[in-house]
């Protein structure tokens, strides 16, 4: 049954590849059909660097080194501004900020530095 399905499936698509060709040229086609391959490409990568972010600024909160993890979100924030990296940020800043002051200070962290923090992050995605 798979067989006959990747058949069917390739001549679906070989009709479809003729008719756009005998509407829009080959060209068009190829052209349009490489910038679709490019756009998957770049929202691949954007999805890779988000998981990569994710998974080392949780690694640095569970070990306690909370400023590497601050490190972290502003280098992926400042090279790629995606809205996946500044609501990380976001929750990131909201969980520091319900923790008591002593436990912030021992982590070289304040309310006042969080709010700094918080504004140069606001800079970074004004820009």
């Amino acid at each position: 049954m798979g067989i006959k399905q990747d058949w069917l499936e390739r001549q679906i698509e070989e009709i479809g590849d003729t008719l756009a060709a005998i509407l829009f040229g080959k060209d068009r086609l190829k052209k349009t059909y490489e910038k679709f391959k490019e756009n998957k490409q770049e929202n691949q990568n954007e999805e890779m660097n988000d998981m990569v972010m994710d998974v080392l600024v949780d690694s640095y909160v569970k070990k306690g080194e909370l400023a590497k993890a601050e490190e972290t979100l502003f280098s992926f924030a400042e090279i790629q501004k995606s809205s996946h990296a500044l609501t990380s940020a976001i929750l990131f800043y909201n969980k520091l900020l319900a923790l008591d002051e002593e436990k912030l200070n021992s982590s070289g962290f304040s309310k006042e530095k969080i709010n700094q923090s918080i504004e140069k992050l606001k800079q970074i995605y004004k820009d």
